[in-house]
Order: C-alpha cells, then structure tokens, then sequence
C-alpha cells in the first residue's frame, strides 16, 4: 500500500492528539486539508483520490452492527458501551475498514453520530452521582474513545475513510476534554493532602494538563497540515475548538495559554488560512476573551 506524504503527515499530528493525559501513551488528533484549490503540495507530488474526496459509503446497516455487537444507537453510550462498540468495530475494520460507520451516511449515520454524540457525556456532569464514581467512569470513556481515533486513523490510511470522520471524533474527544477538566476540578477538593499518595494524584493532574496542552497544539496543527480535509469540514471542526478551548485553556499553565495566543494570531494573519478566517477570528476572540487578550499583542 502506498502512503502518501499528506497522510505521514496525518499519522504524526494523531500521535500527537491521542496524549490523553492521564497516564496513557501520546496520541493525538490528524492533520488537515483544504480542498484542491489550497493544496500546498508540489505539482509532481502523487494525491491520493480519497483525499479530496469521501470514498463511496460501503458502510454495513444499523442491522448489521446490532447483529455484530454494538450497542443500541437510540439510547446514551458508557464508557462500557463505547468500549464494545471499538471492540466490534476494530473487528469490522480488520475485515474490511469500508465497513465502519459513516458521518451522515444514510445507511450508518445514526451509529456515527451516537459514538460522538455529546449526550454521552451527561452522566459524567450528572453532580448527583458522586465525583469519586464519575471521574473513572470519564476516564474510561475517554480511553474508549481513543481507540475508536486510531481504528478510524487506520482505516483512513488505508484509503476507506475520508478526513471528516476523523475531524468528527476529534471534535469529540475536545468535548471530553472540557467534561474531564471539570471533573478534576471538582474532584481535587476532595482529596486529603496528609494522604501518602496525595503527591502521586497531583502529579498525575500535570500529566493530564500535559496531555490537554497537546491535545490544543494538536488541533491547532490539524488546520493547517492540508490534503487530508475538505474546507467546509475544516470550517465546522474550527467551531468545535471555539466551543471547546475556552475551557480548556483556563485551567493550563501560562505558558501554554500563551503558545495558543501566538499560534492562533499568526494563522489568523496566514495568507494560506484565509480560507478559514471568519472561523479562525471567532476562536482567537473567544481565547483571547477566556485567557486574557493581553499576552503576546507585541507579536501583532
């Protein structure tokens, strides 16, 4: 199989968004494309077909997924029920990736949008059931999550996905992040700071900010990797940033508030971005508006 240079660069940016954080390997979110009209490539440099276009929807019908194992797509998914559904789904894939469920399809659309659906998450902010049972219960679902990032990453590199799958469970994932931010927020109070492993916890919180720190410049290097995504898939994932990031970013030291400032200012003033500009104007505001807008203006 050939792998073509748009989709190294892919594979690189998810390995730098699967960093979770919270004790799990680094791995991160994919590159982007633009359209061929904003493709960087070199004139001779060979462009994969099913990056410019979806590939034909040969995704299997809500039948067949129940019938495989997946659970019901009309009701909100645990971590649990996450977990079986990548399970079944990286069976499905290793047969034949085509098969995965499809952003929108009308055979497979409904189980596309229940693995990302952000009703999953409302068990998690549910503060009548207690943090110490929703924190782990977030946590599995955001490793659930993951999994299902790299089974689709595959399956796009093997030329059966296109980039909006991708783009739709990163976006995703971000969701997950503002939920698990909360959680620990609420969750630190709790902890007895006499107790031996209160050191362990806390330095398993910095490894989680350190995952969420790569999780945004992860992102951020998805709008701009090209070839991989189409402009107006790119143009809904930069508004999932700007509902997400605000969150996000509040919690994590200066020093990355501060990176995100800079890199999002200089891809506001990229000519090679101007295809994203009303998108990219609405999150620099409301990061500048969350973090303080003050930090780097000297860079403008």
């Amino acid at each position: 199989m050939t792998i073509y240079p748009s989709q190294r660069v892919l594979c690189g940016t998810v390995l730098l968004l699967l960093a979770n954080g919270c004790g799990e390997s680094l791995d991160a979110p994919a590159p982007s494309d633009q359209t061929a009209s904003h493709s960087t490539a070199p004139a001779n440099e060979a462009v994969a077909i099913h990056e410019l276009e979806p590939p034909a929807d040969k995704s299997l019908l809500l039948n067949e997924y129940l019938e495989a194992g997946v659970p019901a797509y009309n009701r909100i998914w645990s971590g649990d029920d996450m977990l079986t559904a990548v399970t079944v789904l990286a069976a499905v894939a290793q047969e034949d990736p085509a098969h995965l469920p499809r952003y929108q399809s009308e055979r497979s659309g409904m189980f596309f949008d229940r693995m990302t659906s952000d009703e999953n998450l409302d068990l998690f902010r549910n503060q009548s059931v207690p943090i110490q049972q929703r924190l782990p219960l977030a946590t599995n679902y955001m490793e659930a999550n993951n999994e299902l990032l790299k089974v689709y990453l595959m399956s796009f590199i093997d030329g059966a996905m296109g980039g909006v799958e991708l783009l739709e469970i990163i976006g995703a994932q971000l969701r997950v992040w503002v939920v698990m931010n909360d959680l620990v927020n609420e969750f630190v109070p709790t902890l007895d700071k006499s107790d031996p492993t209160y050191p362990v916890r806390m330095e398993g919180l910095e490894q989680m900010k350190l995952g969420m720190a790569l999780t945004v410049t992860g992102t951020l290097q998805t709008l701009t990797d090209g070839h991989a995504y189409r402009t107006s898939d790119l143009k809904r994932f930069t508004r999932y940033m700007t509902a997400t990031f605000p969150h996000i970013l509040r919690d994590l030291p200066e020093a990355n508030q501060t990176e995100t400032l800079i890199r999002l200012r200089t891809l506001v003033d990229e000519p090679k971005m101007q295809h994203l500009k009303p998108e990219l104007d609405d999150l620099l505001a409301i990061v500048e508006k969350a973090v303080g807008g003050d930090t780097g203006n000297q860079s403008r």
